[in-house]
């Protein structure tokens, strides 16, 4: 799975994605974005706190899926937990990895941040080879993928 359990290529255009993000809803926009949305679950690699500038400069991934009505998205993230994580934790230059479940939206969002693209795009294969082992049929097809180089970034932990 993209999130790692992508079976397909980013599906497109600037549209499909502001249609997508708006059925998300405005809390699991906020997850993403760092702010905690009730019914919402996270679960992150852990790690020695960093600073707001290491962050700026990578570069993150973010995939985000529909879980289909017969599996729970929370179940999806423990699974993830115990077997992804341990395979994205060895991607050269890998810095951290998220996942946001909300079980009342059907949603799964993982938010992967690497060194570089390079990192990003072998976590994404990554994630494929995982999900063929078996969690890419909990999600629905042609996941929303947004990735780039964090521009700005703000911490309190």
């Amino acid at each position: 799975m993209s999130e790692d359990m992508a079976d397909t290529p980013n599906p497109g255009s600037d549209a499909t994605r502001r249609e997508a993000l708006r059925a998300l809803g405005a809390g699991t926009l906020l997850a993403v974005l760092g702010l905690a949305s009730p019914g919402a679950s996270a679960d992150a690699q852990e790690a020695t706190p960093q600073s707001a500038s290491t962050f700026e400069g990578r570069y993150a991934v973010i995939r985000i899926r529909q879980v289909k009505p017969e599996y729970s998205a929370e179940e999806l993230a423990r699974t993830v937990r115990d077997g992804f994580l341990p395979i994205v934790r060895d991607v050269p230059g890998f810095v951290a990895y998220f996942v946001i479940a909300n079980e009342e939206a059907r949603t799964w969002i993982s938010i992967g941040i690497f060194a570089d693209k390079a990192g990003s795009d072998e976590s994404t294969e990554r994630a494929i080879a995982f999900g063929q082992r078996g969690t890419h049929d909990w999600v629905e097809p042609d996941p929303i993928i947004v990735d780039g180089v964090i521009g700005a970034a703000a911490l309190s932990l």
